[in-house]
């Protein structure tokens, strides 16, 4: 059984223990680390079909249950099992944000999910999350997550929308604020190769700052 490949969520029984063996061995004979990054913690994009690659709030989307989910602490619980296998290290877990209210003429295709159930079940994910870490990466490839728009002013803008929103938005769905000092940012960036006069060619690079 295949779901979501590459994405296998942490919230199926199954992909959590697998997910948790493989980084056991990732990490085995490697040096002491002081932090250590956990990516893939939600949904797969699009998650629950609506094209939007915001969306991560579900594992499943739908009657057909094909593995055992867990609860909305998933991520909280895998977290946790990480820093038992490397208590040494900060485990900082990398999220990333939901829909918009205007994404529901785009990229939702229609659907009104940010008043529906994404921020919600987001929220119910993000706060036992944030109760158990220190800190948070927030995964803002902004350009790759189509949201160098107009609409956020400067190029970039998007980024501070982005932070502002675990402070304003969980509050809005019964879960507590997320402070931007909290955040650490995980950065879109690019370098590009000129050959023998040909047009550059680019490739993405991520940074944490």
């Amino acid at each position: 059984m295949v779901k979501n490949y590459p994405w296998v969520p942490v919230r199926y029984q199954e992909a959590f223990q697998a997910h948790l063996h493989r980084v056991r061995l990732l990490l085995k004979d490697k040096p002491p680390a002081k932090g250590i990054f956990l990516n893939d913690l939600q949904g797969a994009p699009s998650a629950c079909g609506c094209g939007n690659p915001l969306c991560r709030w579900t594992s499943d989307y739908g009657p057909i249950v094909t593995a055992t989910r867990l609860p909305a602490d998933a991520a909280a619980r895998f977290v946790a099992e990480v820093g038992r296998v490397a208590p040494q290290p900060e485990i900082i877990p990398v999220w990333t944000t939901e829909c918009e209210e205007h994404d529901q003429e785009g990229l939702c295709a229609g659907v009104g999910c940010f008043r529906g159930l994404c921020w919600k079940e987001y929220a119910g994910q993000l706060l036992p999350l944030a109760r158990g870490a220190q800190r948070l990466a927030v995964l803002l490839p902004y350009r790759a997550l189509q949201r160098d728009l107009a609409r956020y002013g400067s190029t970039a803008g998007w980024i501070t929308y982005a932070i502002d929103s675990f402070a304003l938005l969980p509050p809005q769905r019964e879960a507590t604020a997320v402070a931007p000092h909290r955040l650490i940012t995980v950065l879109q960036g690019w370098w590009c190769l000129t050959v023998l006069g040909s047009l550059p060619g680019c490739e993405a690079r991520w940074r944490t700052l």
